[in-house]
């Protein structure tokens, strides 16, 4: 998924997100240049189960207690703009079932204002 979008009056600048489902990577980009770099949600949910006693907790929540550990928001925020500073938070929310298959829900908030809400993959 990709969304672009520009913050500010005075001082503009272009802010550019980008996510890959297949591995859970993000970036956002202000004028052409990276100021955050998400890591792989894949390696992260998989080195929660990396050894034998986390493996075997896991699943004595998966089995006992119904919990799967969906993460079903994730967030990502920066601050934009030197002389005019803006709060950009950009928040991604994954379907209940079959969120691999399905499109997740996008929405931009400038300053707390929603200026974004798309639907895609």
């Amino acid at each position: 998924m990709r969304l672009a979008f520009t913050v500010g009056e005075k001082e503009q600048h272009r802010v550019e997100f980008a996510w890959s489902q297949f591995f859970g990577n993000s970036r956002i980009c202000v004028d052409k240049k990276i100021v955050l770099r998400g890591p792989s949600v894949t390696l992260q949910e998989l080195s929660l189960i990396g050894t034998p006693l986390r493996r075997y907790k896991y699943l004595y929540d998966v089995i006992a207690k119904g919990d799967f550990h969906i993460q079903r928001l994730r967030t990502w925020e920066v601050e934009v703009g030197e002389v005019e500073p803006h709060s950009v938070c950009i928040v991604k929310e994954r379907p209940v079932l079959f969120a691999g298959l399905r499109r997740h829900k996008y929405r931009v908030l400038v300053d707390g204002a929603l200026i974004i809400e798309q639907t895609g993959y």
